[in-house]
């Protein structure tokens, strides 16, 4: 592989690396990992998540002049992913949008499993919103599963999603912020500390937060003592066996979990700002004019509505073949955004 292949950020998954170039992205698979890939290709379920829409689109580049181009290895396979037209990250994402990317991660694990496969991370980082709706945007998240062997992500999925949403709903919304310093998610430990007696209310967050944290905890001290017995093996290593149907009830318990936390509710600051008095009906007439003549002038390929309250301006002027990101500090403002792109 030649060095210019690799974006600097693409670093964690040896198994492939990902490069933009020119405009092109390029998702580079490594000969180790091929065969891993085929398989779950040969599974047909690429094709399922991509049908539904599930899993981002893309095609394997097969022309000898493109491979060329790249200096692949030989025996590397080369994809051309669809383009995301807009990055966003978890700790900016509101509740619901971390909700939904849950339930979406949950839907693609189970279906894996189905089609004997296994969703081998739950990074909310391979989360992406495209049309107001979350997709998976990492190809190389699976690989054939080993009979019995329990959700190796499940610890990532806790920490990922499970740990911020019920911060986030049973605490206070702004603590999604703390995936911010946490590359690998919140620890369920800090979670379960921070939830306190909220959590243990909830036989979904005793068992997957609190008792969790508990498990951690005894299988440091006794790899601490140098054991390899007991419950170190089963935290640290996944030494437990399951059957089929206890994979997919952890799966469908982690979703009534997600399913059952409540929404953050109730007036924010500026939720009603656009409907409000703040505007009487001439400065909103002159306010619409500017921005629709900005645009006619302009005719932007994609727009950017900072401070967007309700998301009104953006949704009213999309550009006819480009994109609209709207942006509001107010949680009511931003969950309001959502729900309408979700909708439209």
């Amino acid at each position: 592989m030649s060095r210019s292949l690799a974006d600097r950020a693409s670093f964690r998954d040896p198994a492939g690396r990902v490069s933009d170039q020119d405009g092109v992205l390029t998702r580079w698979i490594g000969p180790e990992f091929v065969p891993t890939f085929r398989a779950v290709e040969r599974s047909g379920l690429v094709e399922e998540l991509q049908a539904a829409e599930l899993l981002i689109g893309h095609r394997e580049v097969s022309n000898v002049t493109e491979l060329a181009a790249t200096d692949a290895t030989a025996g590397a396979v080369l994809l051309r992913p669809e383009r995301v037209p807009f990055i966003t990250y978890p700790y900016e994402w509101t509740p619901r949008q971390l909700r939904d990317a849950a339930l979406l991660t949950l839907d693609i694990a189970a279906r894996a499993y189905r089609r004997g496969q296994v969703l081998r991370d739950a990074s909310a980082f391979n989360v992406q919103f495209c049309r107001g709706r979350p997709i998976l945007i990492d190809s190389l998240s699976f690989a054939p599963r080993e009979a019995g062997a329990p959700w190796m992500a499940y610890g990532q999925f806790c920490r990922h999603f499970l740990g911020p949403l019920a911060l986030a709903t049973l605490v206070d919304p702004s603590l999604m912020r703390l995936a911010e310093q946490e590359s690998d998610g919140v620890p369920v430990s800090l979670a379960s500390a921070t939830l306190g007696p909220r959590g243990l209310l909830r036989a979904g967050t005793l068992v997957h937060l609190h008792l969790h944290a508990v498990a951690e905890h005894r299988a440091a001290r006794v790899a601490a003592r140098g054991s390899v017995n007991g419950a170190a093996n089963t935290v640290a290593t996944g030494a437990n066996r399951i059957s089929d149907r206890q994979f997919l009830d952890t799966i469908d318990g982690l979703r009534a979990t997600v399913e059952t936390l409540p929404m953050p509710r109730g007036a924010t600051p500026w939720v009603d700002y656009e409907g409000g008095a703040h505007y009487d009906a001439e400065s909103r007439r002159e306010k619409e004019e500017f921005v629709r003549s900005a645009v006619d002038r302009v005719r932007p390929r994609s727009l950017w509505d900072l401070g967007a309250n309700q998301g009104e301006m953006a949704v009213r002027h999309l550009p006819v073949e480009g994109y609209a990101v709207a942006v509001d500090s107010d949680l009511g403002c931003a969950e309001a955004i959502y729900a309408r792109a979700h909708r439209d």
